[in-house]
């Protein structure tokens, strides 16, 4: 119920941004492997000339990576016409009652990406989430320090 709720206030704000005609704002809404990112890029303005250009910077959070209590903001550059280069802050606050890795994250995460466009909107983009951690382990009661690196 929460995501089709999140994905009607998506649709809406396409809508109303869509009806402005000339807001310089777009909004794009992409999923796959479980997560729902919203990108805005600032779209276009104009130029020295009076032309318009398009911006070469976006940014972009998860709609989904909330409910399991992780939360960022993606900063991107265009660097070329088939790569753009993502850094963002993180928090990773998740919780695992079952499995081995049993206790609760306490990370403080520097969001690294690189998106390489190989045809149209086809891309892969390998994520980096350097992280210093504080992980609660529920098992022994400890608190284990250190940095880590998680790779999407």
């Amino acid at each position: 119920m929460k995501n089709l709720l999140l994905m009607l206030i998506c649709l809406v704000l396409s809508g109303l941004q869509a009806n402005a005609g000339t807001d310089p704002i777009k909004a794009e809404y992409y999923y796959f492997t479980s997560k729902a990112h919203h990108t805005v890029q600032f779209d276009e303005f104009p130029g020295n000339n009076g032309e318009a250009r398009q911006s070469l910077w976006s940014a972009e959070n998860s709609l989904t990576f909330h409910m399991a209590r992780i939360y960022m903001l993606k900063f991107s550059y265009n660097y070329s016409d088939r790569v753009e280069l993502g850094i963002g802050p993180a928090f990773q606050n998740w919780k695992n009652e079952d499995g081995s890795f049993i206790g609760r994250a306490n990370a403080y995460t520097l969001l690294l990406s690189c998106r390489y466009y190989f045809w149209n909107k086809f891309h892969v983009e390998p994520d980096f989430w350097p992280a210093w951690n504080r992980f609660e382990f529920f098992i022994d009661n400890n608190t284990y320090i250190g940095l880590e690196l998680w790779v999407e």
